[in-house]
């Protein structure tokens, strides 16, 4: 515990240290020196990491040497107003509770299936998927903590960056502003964030500094104020996708007021923090922003429609209600993933604020913080806004109704009473010790039972980041799509499964085969086998020198040849007329045959098949395919 808590110090320090370096030479708080210092301190151990020096030796070193200006120019007490009585008293409560949580072992599921990754494998792994590729720059800082304290250092950092994070807040009103900064900080969805190995805290304190910063800048014009904008604001990116909103606003507010030089500043040092992540995509993928956007760069590794599918479930959960959302995210915390506690049902007081200019900033910083949250309604992702809402909630009202309602909200999201009101599946702390996670057993189970350099498909999201073996997951890449997919298809009575369409044509020596969908549908369709027959009967067997092409996903275009049915060649993104698989061959090759086998939700589409001679002419093709029933496609999916 204590070597936990020694690890975690450090790398805080460490990047306090650092920034209060490269800041040396301005006035700002504590909690600015500390964003600064950990955004550029992600960059270096990024380099660490890719380059495969992130051990715990060089790790401590470059702590150490990060600690030096201290030595150097004694630092001072920070200076900051500290909170009134009645703010502090249910604060070290909280604070006692959260750092209990935080020492105790990981349970959350996502710090076990990725955030905790780069730490526990002491690197970037090598196989490519979803989490893997997503920007991980709190993830690196948790490598680092991971390296000297394990994974309590790691959940203890995260802390820190909350902690970092209600100064800040405070700062816009004295007593409201603490008042709003624990409200927010109490909240049930903050505290299970913030003492586990996720990045959602960590997030908000980059969008509230980064805020803060573009304040003071407003007001005083110091154009020294803006590279630390875009490193805050840059970082927000390499925390998360959605992160990736702050830096162009905050651009839009320096052009506001033409300063076009300290524009190129806040691009450069944005671009200096986000940039190692797009370019590690772009160079493993060929997508700078991979896993998603990959209708607009395509690649091998991610499909387009799993990306759809995903994007769809996370705006809606599965069925979660509009009409409900307001007691799914205070009153219920299971379907939404998250609970903000009763007390925010009286979020509708906070427009109130309305009635003067810094409670429409408020409002309207919460309102941009919250954009994000319509992608994925999940209640972490509205965690940027709180900040903002419950200091305009707090403002709205008189003091002793702040007070009321602050100590109303602590007693409500205590974990015991939480117990009383929300469903025994509701995502919060709970009472006691925090206890070993079934993802533990889990991990234990597979290394136990499989060799060290198993290759083990993965059908239940198996924690990934705690289990050193070679997971390939069901969804989280092409590979794993295929495999799943192949396995359905094994597991489905064959009752006409697939579709044969045969084309019978008198000899013809062809230097190129195509089949085209000349109609469209909204789901995804492909070929499962293109079988090319001689005059003679014989199936042409597959050559090593033709040359295959197709639109969209040429990269699955050999998987309709290769003598494989529950392999395909699929479009993975809903049919538009036009899209082709193709093959070329070296030289002529005599045929009178093509068989093409489809699954069955290609029956509806309008296949046309072509051949190139001196020129490509229409092949004939039946357009009522015969189905195929009997086939033992077990064999084939093994």
């Amino acid at each position: 515990m204590l070597g936990s808590i020694a690890g975690a110090a450090l790398v805080a320090a460490a990047a306090w240290s650092l920034g209060r370096w490269l800041l040396r030479r301005q006035e700002l708080p504590a909690a600015v020196h500390f964003a600064v210092g950990a955004a550029v301190l992600s960059v270096c151990v990024f380099a660490l990491l890719s380059m495969h020096q992130a051990r715990p030796l060089v790790l401590l070193t470059l702590g150490v040497a990060c600690l030096a200006p201290l030595v150097r120019h004694r630092p001072s007490w920070p200076r900051c107003q500290w909170p009134p009585w009645w703010i502090a008293l249910p604060g070290c409560v909280y604070a006692a509770l959260y750092l209990v949580h935080a020492l105790g072992p990981e349970i959350q599921a996502d710090a076990l299936s990725y955030h905790l990754e780069l730490g526990v494998k002491g690197g970037f792994p090598e196989r490519i998927s979803f989490y893997r590729m997503l920007p991980q720059g709190i993830e690196t800082l948790f490598a680092f903590a991971y390296a000297l304290g394990g994974e309590q250092a790691a959940k203890l950092l995260h802390l820190a960056f909350l902690a970092a994070t209600l100064p800040l807040i405070a700062s816009w009103r004295s007593g409201q502003g603490w008042a709003g900064a624990l409200f927010y900080a109490i909240t049930p969805v903050v505290g299970v964030s913030a003492t586990a190995a996720y990045t959602d805290a960590a997030m908000v304190f980059y969008i509230v500094a980064t805020v803060w910063l573009v304040v003071q800048w407003w007001r005083t014009g110091d154009t020294r104020l803006l590279w630390p904008i875009g490193l805050c604001a840059g970082f927000c990116y390499a925390i998360k996708f959605t992160g990736g909103l702050i830096a162009p606003l905050a651009l839009v507010a320096v052009l506001w007021r033409r300063q076009y030089r300290g524009a190129l500043a806040l691009v450069a040092s944005s671009v200096f923090v986000a940039a190692p992540w797009v370019a590690r995509s772009a160079i493993l993928t060929g997508n700078p922003f991979a896993p998603l956007m990959n209708r607009w760069f395509p690649n091998p590794h991610f499909y387009i429609d799993t990306e759809r599918q995903l994007g769809e479930y996370l705006r809606s959960y599965g069925n979660v209600q509009w009409e409900s959302i307001g007691l799914e995210l205070t009153l219920y915390g299971d379907a939404l993933q998250g609970l903000l506690g009763p007390a925010w049902l009286l979020l509708p007081v906070a427009l109130l604020s309305l009635r003067q200019r810094g409670g429409r900033l408020l409002l309207l910083a919460s309102m941009l913080a919250g954009v994000p949250w319509f992608l994925n309604i999940g209640v972490r992702f509205l965690m940027p806004a709180l900040p903002f809402l419950a200091l305009a909630l707090m403002t709205s009202v008189p003091r002793w109704a702040g007070v009321l309602l602050l100590l109303g909200h602590a007693v409500t999201s205590w974990p015991a009473v939480i117990a009383m009101y929300a469903p025994r599946e509701a995502w919060a702390l709970r009472p006691g010790w925090p206890q070993a996670a079934a993802e533990q057993r889990i991990a234990a189970m597979v290394h136990q039972h499989t060799p060290a350099n198993a290759r083990i498909l993965d059908l239940s999201n198996a924690p990934t980041a705690i289990i050193r073996r070679d997971l390939v997951n069901g969804w989280q890449s092409a590979l794993g799509n295929r495999l799943v997919q192949a396995m359905q298809y094994g597991a489905t009575p064959d009752r006409g499964l697939f579709l044969e369409w045969r084309s019978r044509f008198p000899e013809s020596r062809l230097t190129a085969v195509r089949v085209r969908f000349a109609s469209g549908q909204k789901e995804t369709a492909g070929l499962q086998e293109v079988r090319l027959i001689r005059p003679s009967g014989e199936s042409l067997p597959p050559g090593v020198t033709w040359s295959l092409s197709a639109w969209p996903n040429v990269w699955d275009a050999p998987l309709a040849v290769d003598r494989n049915l529950v392999s395909a060649w699929r479009t993975w993104e809903p049919v538009r007329a036009g899209m082709f698989w193709e093959v070329e061959f070296p030289s002529p090759e005599p045929l009178a045959e093509v068989r093409v086998v489809a699954h069955r939700s290609s029956e509806k589409l309008r296949l046309e098949l072509w051949g190139l001679e001196t020129e490509w002419r229409a092949l004939p093709l039946p357009q009522i395919p015969q189905p195929t029933a009997g086939l033992n496609l077990k064999p084939a999916v093994v």
